[in-house]
């Protein structure tokens, strides 16, 4: 009998410590989850990003691309209404804002950590600040739905 009530209590307190484990366990993998899904959806926006800065880079680097970008109707007039942008000084202002808001939306998903953000930000304060980011920058607040935050950042530096 006595016996009985020590194979219980044991066995009790086994299926106890099973129970606490299996707790412990399935928070883990709920926080592993959620980080995963995070990293997986910065990875499609980085993707995107990518996509978008393989056309600036081609404008950087190809006359013939230029050509082409230069006779689109929204490039020319901003050209024409700024003679001190060309194509070159546009797609590296977007080159630079994508890689931006990339990064800003990246530490609001928590996958950049803050001070690692911090030298971004510092970075950025200086790159928008140069003559033609910043009219570029004006000038898509009016094609683009930027991030209000973003935005909101990007005020803050000038």
């Amino acid at each position: 009998m006595e016996f009985e009530k020590i194979a219980l209590a044991v066995s009790l307190a086994l299926n106890f410590v099973t129970l606490v484990l299996f707790i412990v366990q399935t928070r883990f993998l709920a926080a592993q989850t959620e980080s995963l899904k995070k990293s997986i959806a910065y990875s499609s926006y980085q993707k995107l990003n990518d996509y978008i800065n393989d056309v600036n880079l081609l404008l950087l680097d190809h006359k013939s691309a230029v050509e082409i970008f230069a006779n689109l109707d929204s490039v020319k007039e901003r050209i024409k209404n700024n003679k001190d942008l060309s194509v070159e000084k546009i797609a590296l202002a977007w080159h630079l804002l994508n890689r931006y808001e990339t990064a800003f939306t990246g530490h609001e998903l928590g996958v950049i950590p803050d001070d690692e953000w911090e030298v971004w930000k510092k970075r950025m304060a200086k790159d928008i600040k140069n003559p033609f980011v910043l009219e570029v920058w004006k000038q898509d607040l009016t094609s683009w739905d930027y991030n209000k935050k973003f935005k909101q950042l990007i005020d803050s530096f000038m």
